[in-house]
């Protein structure tokens, strides 16, 4: 056992995708670190699990359904590693079971580190005209999206008053987020679908002074598509 733990806390499976894209195998070099996952989606969201149909193998993942066993073993594993635990945090404030959670962690004292959410290239649109008339025809053909939307953004008011804020934020791009300026240290960094791409090319991989890239994604399915099936996307 080593003195230092990383925790990654993912409200999904873990799968074998997930343990190349997290950098798994890189913490476990590290001199000074164990690594493991919390896998916490049977209790985010009981039942939800089957979506998954391939989940990983590797024995430092460890499954919880309650609340409480989960808060037992981070009070286990903290008489063990002190204040020498970092979490990669998973979990988004969006419903009250991960501000619970948040919160436990945040009145612990335990250090959480959070990803850019921007993981991918995207296309802004700055027709005023065409987002409005997008934004109503979504909420009329669909009546879960508003009410998505209108969850979000209550659950995001309360862990703002309680001020859930990671200890890092892990930026993508060279581009900034107006939400940037509420973290107290940021790290400039990959986005995950990026640094596998480097991770697989890096023999064949030079640093490029052009200003535009084209970004080509896979062509067969890769993502599990939950959250698209429940608020009626696809």
């Amino acid at each position: 056992m080593k003195n230092r733990l990383i925790i990654l806390l993912l409200p999904i499976k873990f799968r074998e995708f997930d343990y190349n894209r997290y950098d798994f195998e890189d913490y476990e070099r590290m001199q000074n670190y164990d690594v493991i996952c919390h896998e916490l989606i049977d209790y985010i969201y009981p039942g939800f699990s089957e979506v998954f149909t391939k989940e990983s193998e590797k024995r430092n993942v460890k499954k919880f359904n309650s609340f409480e066993n989960w808060t037992k073993e981070i009070q286990k594993l903290k008489k063990v590693y002190k204040d020498k635990i970092l979490i990669i945090n998973e979990l988004t404030n969006h419903s009250f079971k991960s501000i619970k959670i948040n919160l436990f962690l945040k009145k612990n004292g335990i250090k959480t580190l959070i990803y850019s959410h921007l993981d991918h290239p995207s296309q802004a649109s700055i027709n005023l005209k065409k987002n409005i008339f997008y934004l109503f025809f979504n909420l009329i053909k669909n009546r879960k999206k508003l009410y998505f939307v209108i969850q979000h953004r209550i659950f995001e008011f309360i862990s703002s008053i309680l001020k859930l804020k990671p200890d890092f934020f892990l930026k993508t791009g060279n581009i900034s987020q107006n939400s940037e300026i509420q973290y107290p240290k940021i790290i400039s960094g990959h986005s995950r679908d990026y640094n596998m791409y480097i991770k697989l090319k890096k023999d064949n991989y030079k640093v490029s002074n052009e200003k535009y890239g084209l970004f080509l994604d896979s062509c067969q399915p890769v993502h599990n598509k939950g959250d698209s099936y429940i608020n009626g996307d696809m």
